[in-house]
């Protein structure tokens, strides 16, 4: 029970610290500026046509994402409240958090 304890204290930790950096990022790529909003919605948009979530669910992170954004106490635990609610898993939000975090960084070296 400890172990699993520990193990979602990290991964809550590491999508935190994903979610906190790219919080207020705006970086212009190939003449386009990626906001979190469209950065975000592509991301979800293809986790989405790999069925790894549902729309429903894209829509609901989503949202909790950009309150977060918008939130002047910043991004922590944005998702949590969408696992305790059993709207995702947290098995989905390490694979949101993977795919954040790699389009980030796909977005961070193209410049």
């Amino acid at each position: 029970m400890e172990s699993l304890k520990s193990a979602l204290i990290l991964i809550v930790t590491a999508l935190s610290v994903s979610i906190l950096i790219g919080c207020n990022f705006t970086k212009i790529s190939n003449n386009s500026v990626v906001t979190p909003e469209t950065f975000y919605s592509d991301a979800l948009e293809t986790l989405v046509s790999d069925k790894t979530i549902t729309q429903t669910q894209s829509n609901q992170v989503f949202l909790k994402v950009l309150q977060n954004v918008n939130d002047s106490e910043g991004c922590i635990n944005g998702l949590n409240e969408l696992v305790t609610n059993n709207v995702i898993t947290q098995s989905q939000v390490t694979i949101i958090n993977d795919k954040i975090q790699l389009d980030m960084n796909h977005v961070m070296e193209s410049n």
